[in-house]
C-alpha cells in the first residue's frame, strides 16, 4: 500500500508530465478525481487525505505553472559518466 506522501508525489509527477498541455492537464485532473473517488469506496480510506489530493488537484490545475526546467526529459541518453557504480563512488567519496 502507498504512503500519503507518494500518493501527492505520484498526483505531482503525473501532473509534470502534461508539460502544460491544456488537453493532457484536463485528462490528468480528471483521472485523479476518478481515483481519489475510488479510494473513498474504501471504508478505510482517510478523508482528509481525500480532501487535500482534492485540493492539490484544483490549486495544481489552476494556478500552478509548470516550469520547462521541472519537465524530466526521459528521451535524454544516459551519459557514460551518469552509471550507477560511478555515482555511488563519487556519493561514498563525499558523503565518507
Amino acid at each position: 500500500m502507498m504512503s500519503e506522501l507518494d500518493c501527492y508525489g505520484n498526483i505531482f509527477d503525473d501532473f509534470l508530465k502534461t508539460e502544460g498541455k491544456e488537453k493532457e492537464k484536463i485528462l490528468w485532473k480528471s483521472f485523479y478525481i476518478i481515483k481519489l473517488m475510488n479510494k473513498m469506496k474504501k471504508a478505510h480510506s482517510n478523508p482528509f487525505f481525500i480532501e487535500n489530493a482534492l485540493r492539490m488537484i484544483i490549486v495544481l490545475f489552476k494556478n500552478y505553472e509548470i516550469d520547462p526546467c521541472e519537465i524530466d526529459d526521459q528521451s535524454k541518453p544516459i551519459s557514460e559518466c551518469e552509471n550507477k557504480s560511478e555515482i555511488k563512488k563519487i556519493l561514498f567519496e563525499e558523503l565518507i
